[in-house]
């Protein structure tokens, strides 16, 4: 006889903010319990981040389009479980928002309920169709689901036939109400909920204004805080109403439809209308009953990327079902390169910009939106439209798990508001018209000669010869290229629209660093990166460095004369500090790059040459040569020097060569740097502030190498510390 199966769908529930997930403060006991006795997923991604998709995908094993179920005007074009296990069994579903509403709910109870849509657009979903008992519940009604259930299975003791059931609550959703359980949550806030949050309208609408007084962290931490109480309810109740459930012979799956979002610094809130990992990452335990075959041993944590549409085929073939034409795979076997997709066709939150108000929502019912996103871990790639408008997103999980850099080039965001109804002639004109600097981004590498000639006045950049691409240079190795982040629009402006950047042949690692929030040391953050290089030549680049075309022919030529020179060389850069003169003079800086003070230029004829310190606008050497950064260097500075000194402690010399780059040409606007007091962030560092910091990193190199004193770097004498 095949096991009983039990589907529990918690709406909304995320997936870090569980004990076993790691949250100290987390007050779930029995999901903690329940996953230690079964098998954590904890890379499961849901097809969608909002309801009625996502619930349709888990409960059918397909993706929105496929089901049907892309909006609230569609309904089921697929046959869900319980039709899939064909007959033999009793099943009950039990759903509590109205997203999960049934077709035989009279006008009369939806009309008591008091949803602000008119009923006939919840009445034509199916959610019923394929249940032998369906039971639906408001929003309002936390306790009817567990109850429903618990009364349910009371009942089967003289029905002999497996089951299968689907327990949907809503509870943790309704973290904006005014319930005991989430507004008496001191013990996470320290201090009293503020009054303004104690009930709230649902959806983003608290975030686009603010209550008076309080700050962004303010009502994220107030948010949280109701929203962990939630958990902790749900966590309570879904034990007592699951505790006659016999482990031995049912299987139990619990998953989330989707997440929630508590970002407002990048407008990441609420949920639905778009494919980031707050909403797509969500908790997934399955329980197996002893002697299950093929299941992994209790306790296992399974890291292997998988999605909500294999619950369905998993199911089907634990009870000894055939799984059909279904594209899901069996958790018990999770294939390791496998693609994972997410779609939403119902509805857009379009990124932060000026083109529209802040937390705008667009729907299908007055515009084509789309999102899709892919995740091939650890990579993700959004792509979203509305209208005739197009954007992408490109992010590295592993190292970017906030999904803070987006590594597409090119438009980030709709170009000009979206407008209803304006006829394709009128929208083709438009699009002609539009004047997109976002645009023009994606055809930089083409235009970067003719760029350069055009500011030769204004903003000298390295003459551009004839060149060669990197496929066609004999002696090009790729390379893994590491970056820490701070500013997006930055690092757009530059190394994403570098042609070494954009023709995909060299590794890039973005850190994410904005605001010094995971780093306070740049080698910390350096070295923890390098973990996950691929390739033995890295490069360490600043966020805001632009590699001309031909940079990669002058790269090679140069490493493969300085190979001749110095087979044993260390590391390289574009610029440095001369060593030391005889007479005693001071040693000049060398190399030749572009900033806004003016463009380096030495004569060539004098590369590859011997430096005592590189500037840090690039670094890079051989990881088989053993340099390494140091993470005990502290701040953000000097690590270009400490790292120029480890190399020649171990009889190794560092080098600038013939690759001139160009260093903050633009603004994160677009607008051209033409002075350096233009940039504030290098007006910055006449700060005492900056001083202070960059001291406490000069400080620690000095006295690290204090057998090498003196020595220079290209903007600092570096002298033993006072005491």
């Amino acid at each position: 006889m095949p096991p009983n199966l039990l589907l529990v769908i918690v709406d909304d529930l995320r997936a870090d903010r569980l004990g076993f997930a790691g949250l100290s403060r987390a007050e779930t006991p029995f999901l903690d319990e329940i996953a230690a006795r079964g098998v954590v997923y904890s890379r499961c991604f849901t097809t969608c981040g909002w309801t009625l998709p996502a619930c349709a995908s888990i409960i059918t094993g397909r993706m929105p389009t496929s089901h049907g179920l892309i909006h609230h005007d569609e309904r089921f074009h697929a046959e869900k479980l319980p039709a899939l296990l064909g007959d033999g069994w009793a099943t009950l579903g039990i759903g509590n928002n109205g997203n999960l509403v049934p077709d035989d709910i009279s006008r009369e109870e939806l009309d008591a309920a008091g949803f602000d849509r008119r009923p006939e657009v919840w009445k034509h979903f199916g959610w019923q169709t394929g249940f032998e008992t369906y039971r639906w519940f408001h929003k309002q009604e936390k306790d009817g689901p567990f109850h429903a259930f618990g009364e349910w299975l009371g009942e089967r003791h003289d029905d002999r036939r497996p089951w299968f059931a689907m327990l949907h609550t809503n509870l943790v959703h309704d973290y904006d109400e005014h319930r005991s359980w989430c507004v008496d949550v001191e013990r996470f806030l320290g201090n009293p909920l503020p009054e303004p949050l104690r009930r709230f309208r649902d959806g983003p609408w608290i975030w686009k204004d603010p209550p008076n007084g309080l700050s962004d962290d303010d009502l994220r931490e107030g948010l949280l805080a109701k929203y962990d109480g939630c958990v902790a309810e749900m966590d309570r109740r879904l034990g007592a109403a699951l505790a006659d459930v016999d482990l031995d012979s049912t299987v139990i799956v619990i998953v989330s439809d989707h997440g929630e979002g508590f970002d407002p610094a990048a407008e990441r809130v609420h949920h639905c209308g778009r494919l980031h990992d707050d909403l797509l990452r969500v908790p997934l335990i399955v329980h197996y009953p002893p002697g299950t075959e093929g299941a992994p041993p209790p306790g296992t944590v399974v890291d292997t990327p998988c999605s909500v549409i294999d619950i369905t085929p998993t199911l089907l073939r634990v009870a000894d079902r055939a799984a059909g034409e279904l594209a899901g795979a069996d958790l018990r076997d999770l294939p390791l390169d496998r693609p994972i997709y997410a779609e939403d066709l119902g509805y857009l939150y379009v990124p932060p910009g000026d083109v529209c108000e802040r937390l705008r929502r667009f729907d299908y019912k007055r515009h084509a939106v789309a999102s899709r996103a892919v995740v091939r871990w650890p990579h993700k790639t959004i792509e979203s439209s509305i209208d005739a408008q197009s954007w992408c997103e490109e992010y590295d999980l592993e190292l970017d798990p906030g999904e803070r850099v987006n590594r597409a080039a090119g438009a980030q965001r709709p170009l000009r508001k979206p407008r209803h109804d304006e006829g394709a002639v009128a929208q083709t004109w438009r699009a002609l018209r539009a004047d997109s600097d976002e645009r023009d981004l994606v055809r930089f590498p083409e235009r970067y000669a003719k760029y350069a000639r055009s500011i030769a006045k204004r903003r000298r950049l390295p003459a551009v010869t004839a060149y060669r691409t990197f496929a066609d240079l004999p002696d090009a190795e790729p390379i893994t290229f590491i970056v820490a982040v701070d500013d997006p629009a930055e690092l757009r402006r530059h190394v994403l629209v570098s042609p070494c950047y954009q023709h995909g042949k060299h590794q890039w690692l973005f850190v994410e660093n904005r605001g010094n929030r995971a780093y306070g040391s740049i080698s910390q953050l350096y070295a923890d990166a390098a973990q996950r290089a691929k390739h033995d030549l890295r490069f360490h680049v600043h966020q805001d460095v632009l590699f001309p075309p031909d940079w990669e022919q002058r790269l090679f030529a140069a490493l493969r004369e300085l190979d001749n020179l110095d087979p044993s060389w260390g590391v390289v850069g574009a610029a440095g500090r001369a060593p030391e003169t005889a007479d005693g003079a001071e040693p000049p800086n060398v190399g030749h790059w572009s900033d806004p003070h003016r463009y380096h230029k030495p004569p060539t004829a004098g590369l590859p040459m011997n430096v005592q310190i590189l500037d840090e606008l690039w670094l890079g050497y051989r990881a088989s040569s053993g340099l390494a950064f140091d993470p005990g260097l502290p701040g953000f500075h000097c690590y270009g020097a400490d790292l120029c000194l480890a190399a020649h402690d171990a009889g190794r010399k560092s080098y600038v060569i013939d690759a001139p780059v160009v260093h903050k040409l633009v603004l994160p606007d677009g607008t051209l740097i033409e002075t350096s007091d233009q940039s504030h962030k290098i007006e910055g560092r006449r700060t005492a502030a900056f001083r202070a910091d960059f001291l406490r990193s000069a400080d620690y190199v000095a006295r690290k190498w204090s057998a090498y004193l003196p020595f220079r770097s290209t903007c600092h004498h570096y002298v033993l510390p006072a005491e």
